[in-house]
Protein backbone atom coordinates (compact mmCIF):
# COMPACT_ATOMS: atom_id res chain seq x y z
CA UNK A 1 0.00 0.00 0.00
CA UNK A 2 1.42 3.22 -1.21
CA UNK A 3 1.99 5.85 1.40
CA UNK A 4 -0.77 8.83 1.05
CA UNK A 5 1.28 12.42 1.35
CA UNK A 6 0.90 14.47 4.59
CA UNK A 7 -1.59 16.45 3.37
CA UNK A 8 -4.08 13.77 3.00
CA UNK A 9 -2.89 11.55 5.98
CA UNK A 10 -4.17 13.68 8.89
CA UNK A 11 -7.84 13.83 8.33
CA UNK A 12 -9.56 15.62 11.41
CA UNK A 13 -11.90 17.99 11.42
CA UNK A 14 -10.32 20.29 14.56
CA UNK A 15 -7.38 20.60 12.79
CA UNK A 16 -8.66 21.86 9.63
CA UNK A 17 -10.46 23.94 11.84
CA UNK A 18 -7.17 25.39 13.23
CA UNK A 19 -5.51 25.93 9.68
CA UNK A 20 -8.60 27.43 8.46
CA UNK A 21 -8.30 29.81 11.51
CA UNK A 22 -4.37 30.03 11.44
CA UNK A 23 -4.94 31.27 7.69
CA UNK A 24 -7.36 33.72 8.32
CA UNK A 25 -5.47 35.33 11.15
CA UNK A 26 -2.40 35.50 8.94
CA UNK A 27 -4.61 36.48 5.97
CA UNK A 28 -5.86 39.50 8.52
CA UNK A 29 -2.38 40.14 9.87
CA UNK A 30 -1.19 40.87 6.03
CA UNK A 31 -4.65 43.12 5.16
CA UNK A 32 -3.82 45.25 8.09
CA UNK A 33 -0.17 45.86 6.83
CA UNK A 34 -1.59 46.37 3.28
CA UNK A 35 -3.84 48.54 4.85
CA UNK A 36 -1.60 50.73 6.93
CA UNK A 37 1.18 50.76 4.01
CA UNK A 38 -1.12 51.91 0.90
CA UNK A 39 -4.02 54.08 2.99
CA UNK A 40 -6.63 51.21 2.25
CA UNK A 41 -9.77 51.45 3.99
CA UNK A 42 -10.88 49.72 6.70
CA UNK A 43 -12.69 46.34 4.74
CA UNK A 44 -9.51 45.54 3.13
CA UNK A 45 -8.11 43.08 5.57
CA UNK A 46 -12.18 41.93 5.91
CA UNK A 47 -11.77 40.52 2.22
CA UNK A 48 -8.12 39.60 2.78
CA UNK A 49 -10.07 36.86 5.65
CA UNK A 50 -12.74 36.05 3.05
CA UNK A 51 -10.64 34.94 0.72
CA UNK A 52 -8.39 33.09 3.30
CA UNK A 53 -11.85 31.48 5.01
CA UNK A 54 -12.55 30.30 0.99
CA UNK A 55 -9.49 28.98 0.18
CA UNK A 56 -9.15 26.57 3.56
CA UNK A 57 -12.13 24.87 2.56
CA UNK A 58 -11.64 24.91 -1.21
CA UNK A 59 -8.14 24.30 -1.66
CA UNK A 60 -6.60 25.28 -5.35
CA UNK A 61 -3.19 24.20 -4.77
CA UNK A 62 -0.61 26.32 -7.18
CA UNK A 63 -3.48 27.68 -9.55
CA UNK A 64 -4.56 29.72 -6.81
CA UNK A 65 -1.08 31.75 -7.02
CA UNK A 66 -2.72 32.90 -10.27
CA UNK A 67 -6.36 33.03 -9.94
CA UNK A 68 -6.62 34.50 -6.62
CA UNK A 69 -5.32 38.00 -7.27
CA UNK A 70 -6.80 38.24 -10.67
CA UNK A 71 -10.13 37.36 -9.18
CA UNK A 72 -10.03 39.93 -6.43
CA UNK A 73 -9.29 42.64 -9.29
CA UNK A 74 -11.95 41.48 -11.25
CA UNK A 75 -14.00 41.79 -7.98
CA UNK A 76 -12.54 45.41 -6.96
CA UNK A 77 -13.22 46.35 -11.05
CA UNK A 78 -16.80 45.08 -10.90
CA UNK A 79 -16.74 47.05 -7.34
CA UNK A 80 -15.99 50.13 -9.51
CA UNK A 81 -18.26 49.65 -12.52
CA UNK A 82 -20.98 49.12 -10.12
CA UNK A 83 -20.33 52.94 -8.68
CA UNK A 84 -19.47 54.63 -11.84
CA UNK A 85 -22.05 52.55 -13.86
CA UNK A 86 -24.83 51.42 -12.21
CA UNK A 87 -26.74 49.56 -14.72
CA UNK A 88 -23.60 48.20 -16.60
CA UNK A 89 -21.71 47.07 -12.97
CA UNK A 90 -25.38 45.45 -12.21
CA UNK A 91 -25.70 43.42 -15.26
CA UNK A 92 -21.97 42.42 -15.01
CA UNK A 93 -22.22 41.51 -11.17
CA UNK A 94 -25.24 39.33 -11.87
CA UNK A 95 -23.20 37.66 -15.04
CA UNK A 96 -20.31 37.31 -12.76
CA UNK A 97 -22.99 34.78 -9.95
CA UNK A 98 -24.08 33.23 -12.61
CA UNK A 99 -20.76 32.15 -14.39
CA UNK A 100 -20.05 29.33 -11.27
CA UNK A 101 -23.18 27.88 -12.33
CA UNK A 102 -22.04 27.36 -15.74
CA UNK A 103 -18.20 26.90 -14.67
CA UNK A 104 -19.75 23.36 -12.98
CA UNK A 105 -19.68 21.35 -16.02
CA UNK A 106 -16.03 21.44 -16.53
CA UNK A 107 -15.02 19.79 -13.55
CA UNK A 108 -14.41 20.32 -9.61
CA UNK A 109 -11.79 22.98 -10.66
CA UNK A 110 -13.35 25.21 -12.18
CA UNK A 111 -16.22 24.38 -9.62
CA UNK A 112 -13.41 25.19 -6.88
CA UNK A 113 -12.42 28.21 -9.12
CA UNK A 114 -16.37 29.50 -9.30
CA UNK A 115 -16.61 30.02 -5.76
CA UNK A 116 -13.85 31.91 -5.18
CA UNK A 117 -15.58 34.21 -8.21
CA UNK A 118 -18.63 34.28 -6.18
CA UNK A 119 -16.23 35.22 -2.95
CA UNK A 120 -14.87 38.29 -4.54
CA UNK A 121 -18.26 39.62 -6.11
CA UNK A 122 -19.84 38.84 -2.91
CA UNK A 123 -17.12 40.53 -0.35
CA UNK A 124 -17.27 43.30 -3.08
CA UNK A 125 -21.17 43.67 -2.27
CA UNK A 126 -21.02 42.98 1.41
CA UNK A 127 -17.92 45.14 2.08
CA UNK A 128 -16.74 47.43 -0.38
CA UNK A 129 -13.37 47.71 -0.45
CA UNK A 130 -12.08 51.07 -0.79
CA UNK A 131 -11.46 51.57 -4.64
CA UNK A 132 -9.08 54.94 -4.16
CA UNK A 133 -7.81 55.10 -7.72
CA UNK A 134 -9.65 53.05 -10.48
CA UNK A 135 -7.20 50.65 -11.84
CA UNK A 136 -5.00 50.92 -8.80
CA UNK A 137 -7.78 50.20 -6.77
CA UNK A 138 -8.23 46.70 -8.40
CA UNK A 139 -4.25 46.06 -7.97
CA UNK A 140 -4.80 46.26 -4.39
CA UNK A 141 -7.60 44.22 -4.28
CA UNK A 142 -5.57 42.10 -6.08
CA UNK A 143 -2.38 42.35 -3.49
CA UNK A 144 -5.04 41.96 -0.71
CA UNK A 145 -6.31 38.82 -2.40
CA UNK A 146 -2.73 37.53 -3.21
CA UNK A 147 -2.51 38.11 0.94
CA UNK A 148 -4.97 35.91 1.78
CA UNK A 149 -2.38 33.11 0.29
CA UNK A 150 0.29 33.74 3.05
Amino acid sequence: MARKPYAQRIDHPLLDAVVGVAGAVAALGCGLLLRDAAGLGASTPVLAVVFAMTLSRRPLGAVAFALVPLLGAVGAGVGLLMVSAPVAGDTVFALGLAAPVWLRRFGVRASRAGALLTTALIGILVIPVHIGGGAAGAGWAAVTALAALA
